[in-house]
Formats: C-alpha cells, structure tokens, sequence
C-alpha cells in the first residue's frame, strides 16, 4: 500500500488533491449533518481534492477516490461476509 500512497501522491503534487492513509475517518450524511453523520469508515486510502470538506476529524462527504485494499485474510472483516 505504501507504494500505491507515493504514486498517487506525487500524480497529484500541485493538483490541489490530498492522499490520506488509514486511519483517516470519512463522514457520510444524507442530510450534510456531520456532526452526527449516518455513517463513518475509515479506508486504506483517501483521496481528496475538495480542500473545504477536510475537518479536523476526518472528511465530510464522498472523498474523489477511495481505496480499499484487499488480502484473502481480511476480505470477510472488510465487507461484514460472515
């Protein structure tokens, strides 16, 4: 994952987009009440390229890309497949 992080960071060097890695906390809320948003997750990686929505706790609202990077050992923990 850490060679994914680095290409994706330097791609977007001076884009104005941000790569975080996990733990990052994503806020989802179908009514834009982050203070208590409907669901939060936190991916491997985040990339976000709307500067305003970067809260001290995490982002508010859909990142542009989110990477979920999977290993046969934790597919069944990633996607709640029990």
């Amino acid at each position: 994952m850490g060679e994914l992080y680095y290409a994706l960071r330097t791609f977007l060097h001076n884009r104005n987009c941000f790569v975080f890695v996990a733990p990052f906390d994503v806020f989802f809320s179908e009514t834009e009440d982050y203070e208590s948003p409907d669901h939060v997750t936190q991916p491997d990686l985040s990339v976000v390229c709307s500067k305003d929505q970067i809260s001290k706790s995490g982002y508010q609202g859909a990142p542009t890309i989110i990477i979920e990077v999977l290993s046969a050992s934790t597919a069944l923990n990633e996607f709640n497949l029990e």
